[in-house]
């Protein structure tokens, strides 16, 4: 039975796709990675944006048609464990098991003060355009290589125009780049050791030193690289973690058999307990990489904070207080950054209170010591700046790849790749995409206060976006943790604390 209107014809939907791909002269795709123009990426990406809009921006004054700015963020990441092909590569440094994607999500179009369109999923990958795939393992040469490419193609920009009923509508672009974790951070900033601060350069031995931290100048071109709220979740829970294992000994480095050995007996327990209690896997490794500590762990245990603080032994209200900075940091929403600054400030203080011989960890002095500067400092709230929807990509990398992808040739298998990033996040085809209500949970009258937005209810999202109908809102828990500590480091190591500062990063 023909039914033209629901089903059309293969060459209309061939046709369709065209219109999601910038022109081919502007991608190149070799047997080791795809790439695409920035510049032509985000005029595509202008002109989508212009025809989802269209009804609102032809109503504009001719005087307003130049006043057009493009809010994105971008990065790029790394991930491993990935499937190896009987296929010759022609770069000896190329490999299957590593992929390092460098992405763009389009955030906000303004009219001067008027916000022509917002994305609605800011941490979702339906917006998560890539610029880059390529089969190389991340490093520290690498990151440092693509950043600076990338910014060179930054610097050259010139702006996009769109034109619509013979009018020309001009658009800047405002790129920042906060889709990064802490181990990227540390390798732009020349950071060499995890133990320490890349905004302030304090090491762990001071970090507990509240009122001297706070007074410490910061290198101010580091805050813009955000928060790292999806990493903030799972390097929180982890602190905590390592903290209680350690609560029999109060101290902050095991050292010997017998210590060593108390330390493992606690462990088992709070492991074992949080299986039966809550049915969470806690810091279990996983087959080829990483281990159970995603965010979606990270956040239950917060949100159960009674069962985990009665299973770890720990203060419950260090819990809860952290998860009120976690809710506010993620919520996407403008943050009231005095009454903030004084909350970690007294959460920092409270720690070192009950905690004085564990040494704060490189996430938690970000976050309570340079949370409210790296805020302040953000052109848009710090929520929608998360890296979490680049770290999804690496999931649909993997279904793509496997399941959608021609393997005749490595070329042909890169470009059907890109493609597929392309139409799943095209602004014309996401914004069609039925967006289900988002998981909600009630949000603390304490995170409440501390937030500007006039709008906020008690039923307020904090936690993930995540769409029902297809999943594409989540942290990837394949790759939340990438088999790094990324910005913070394991305190089970017990190397001599005293040379914390010649502990590099290893990729």
């Amino acid at each position: 039975m023909s039914a033209p209107d629901k089903f059309p014809s293969y060459k209309v939907v061939q046709e369709s796709k065209k219109q999601c791909y910038p022109k081919p002269e502007n991608i190149q795709v070799t047997s080791t990675n795809a790439e695409v123009s920035l510049q032509a990426l985000l005029d595509h990406t202008v002109e989508r944006l212009f025809l989802v809009q269209k009804p609102v921006i032809v109503l504009l004054q001719e005087n307003e048609l130049d006043k057009f700015v493009l809010y994105s963020k971008w990065g790029f990441d790394g991930s491993s464990g990935h499937s190896s092909y009987k296929q010759a590569f022609c770069s000896p440094e190329a490999s299957d098991s590593a992929v390092f994607i460098t992405s763009i999500v389009p955030l906000r179009l303004v009219n001067g003060d008027q916000i022509i369109w917002q994305n609605p999923r800011p941490a979702s990958t339906r917006y998560c355009r890539p610029i880059k795939i390529e089969f190389i393992k991340e490093s520290t040469d690498t990151s440092i290589a693509e950043k600076e490419k990338v910014q060179s193609q930054i610097n050259k920009l010139i702006n996009s125009i769109v034109t619509f009923d013979n009018k020309s509508f001009i658009v800047t672009h405002n790129l920042i780049l906060a889709m990064v974790d802490g181990k990227i951070c540390n390798v732009l900033t020349d950071t060499s050791s995890t133990l320490k601060c890349f905004l302030c350069g304090a090491t762990s031995k001071q970090f507990n030193l509240i009122d001297e931290m706070v007074k410490r100048e910061v290198k101010t071109d580091n805050l813009s690289f955000g928060i790292s709220v999806l990493h903030g979740w799972i390097r929180f829970f982890e602190c905590l973690l390592h903290l209680s294992y350690k609560l029999p000994l109060k101290k902050w480095q095991a050292r010997g058999d017998v210590e060593k050995k108390i330390v493992s007996e606690n462990k088992l327990r709070i492991q074992k307990e949080f299986k039966d209690k809550l049915g969470l896997l806690v810091d279990k490794p996983k087959p080829g990489f990483g281990n159970s500590n995603d965010g979606n762990t990270a956040r239950r245990f917060f949100q159960n904070s009674e069962i985990s603080a009665e299973i770890t032994k720990l203060d419950v209200e260090i819990i809860e207080k952290i998860h009120i900075v976690m809710i506010v940091v993620a919520s996407g929403h403008e943050i009231k950054i005095n009454e903030f600054r004084e909350y970690t400030y007294k959460t920092a203080k409270y720690f070192v209170e009950k905690y004085p011989w564990y040494n704060m960890s490189p996430t938690m002095h970000k976050f309570f010591i340079h949370g409210p500067e790296i805020i302040e400092s953000a052109l848009l709230p710090i929520g929608q700046l998360t890296e979490e929807a680049q770290e999804a990509r690496n999931k649909d990398f993997k279904r793509y790849r496997e399941h959608n992808s021609r393997k005749c040739s490595r070329e042909k298998t890169n470009l059907d790749i890109l493609n597929l990033f392309l139409l799943s996040s095209d602004p014309v085809i996401s914004s069609k995409r039925k967006l289900l209500k988002k998981k909600t949970q009630s949000m603390p009258i304490e995170a409440l206060a501390l937030l500007k937005s006039p709008d906020i209810r008690v039923s307020l999202q904090y936690a993930k976006d995540t769409d029902d109908d297809d999943d594409d809102d989540n942290d990837n828990d394949d790759d939340d943790n990438d088999n790094d500590n990324d910005d913070d480091y394991d305190e089970d190591n017990d190397s001599n604390e005293d040379n914390e500062d010649n502990n590099h990063d290893q990729f």
